[in-house]
């Protein structure tokens, strides 16, 4: 059974989970952020990395298969494994990646505009007011708050440091305490900019964690990703990982990436923005004012270009050398 997406006028936000398997129910919110066609429109609640939680109007039965469509043309299909009134639980044929679909949405909105959407994560968060401390659980995370499973919570109105694994302390208050979960809200929203690598962090702890076969790598796993020497062994290259800011252009269009490794003959680099398989770009970092690269590989944020012209190793170096300064590691 096909579908098709819309965004809805009154829609508010699909709920996104970075937790392997199927989408729990709990927490799911008023509103949607897509829409899919099964004889009339029905919408997309959540999405995980093993199955969707869909509303339909139409008949299902358990054991169907279906597929759909997101905005962003990404298609999905999928088993349905459970139905409940209209909600229809469906279990994904091939696992999908959630915060690729989560960057390719980012990149769709207006630059000054760009939000992440309420994301569930498995992570620890400790949470402070004064000496007192509790420990918990983060349910769901966005740039203006989160909600957490906390022993004997603070009551609403407390003010309080939220502590994240990895992250800077964030000051917050108490908007909610009932039943051993607490929403906060922070004083200042976090950007998606810090949110996004913080993300793509828990995904890969997360990961390692997962008992089981270890999965196979892929291109964008950044902790033990192959360096880019590996996908042309034959050529003796240096490589580092430089994570720097950079500036890449196609045509008249101009946009911020993060350069994260570089060769004499490679750049691999994380965007936001889609570049289309074999574009010639020009790839601008401090030490190199410009050079021509053509797009030879992607995977969710991370894109691979070959040089269309060696780099000098004089140029190289200076590039290296800025990568270095910015915080990179040889």
């Amino acid at each position: 059974m096909e579908m098709q997406s819309a965004l809805p006028a009154e829609a508010e936000e699909t709920a996104f989970s970075l937790e392997a398997g199927l989408p729990s129910a709990a927490g799911e919110p008023a509103g949607t952020a897509a829409r899919a066609r099964v004889g009339e429109m029905c919408s997309v609640r959540k999405l995980s990395p093993g199955g969707a939680i869909l509303h339909v109007s139409e008949p299902v039965e358990i054991g169907q298969n279906l597929a759909f469509e997101l905005m962003d043309g990404t298609r999905l299909s999928g088993i349905v494994e459970a139905r409940d009134g209209c909600a229809v639980t469906v279990r994904f044929t091939e696992e999908l990646d959630v915060l690729a679909i989560i960057a390719r949405d980012l990149a769709s909105q207006p630059g000054e505009r760009r939000r992440l959407p309420r994301v569930e994560v498995n992570s620890r968060v400790r949470i402070e007011a004064g000496a007192r401390g509790w420990d918990g659980n983060i349910g769901n995370l966005s740039q203006g708050g989160l909600s957490a499973a906390l022993c004997d919570p603070p009551p609403a109105g407390t003010k309080v440091i939220v502590r994240l694994a990895d992250f800077r302390a964030l000051e917050a208050v108490v908007r909610w305490s009932a039943d051993g979960q607490a929403g906060l809200a922070f004083d200042e929203e976090v950007s998606w900019q810090e949110l996004m690598p913080w993300l793509r962090a828990r995904v890969r702890l997360s990961a390692v964690a997962r008992p089981g076969p270890r999965p196979e790598a892929r291109a964008d796993a950044l902790p033990n990703r192959p360096p880019l020497a590996a996908l042309r062994p034959e050529e003796p290259v240096s490589s580092i990982d430089l994570n720097i800011p950079a500036r890449v252009r196609e045509g008249l269009e101009r946009w911020n990436v993060s350069v994260m490794e570089i060769t004499a003959t490679q750049v691999a680099f994380q965007s936001f923005t889609s570049p289309r398989f074999g574009t010639l770009l020009w790839v601008m970092l401090p030490g190199l004012e410009g050079w021509p690269a053509r797009v030879t590989s992607g995977q969710g944020e991370r894109w691979v270009c070959e040089f269309t012209q060696k780099l000098h190793p004089a140029v190289l170096e200076r590039v290296l050398a800025a990568g270095r300064a910015a915080g990179g590691s040889g």
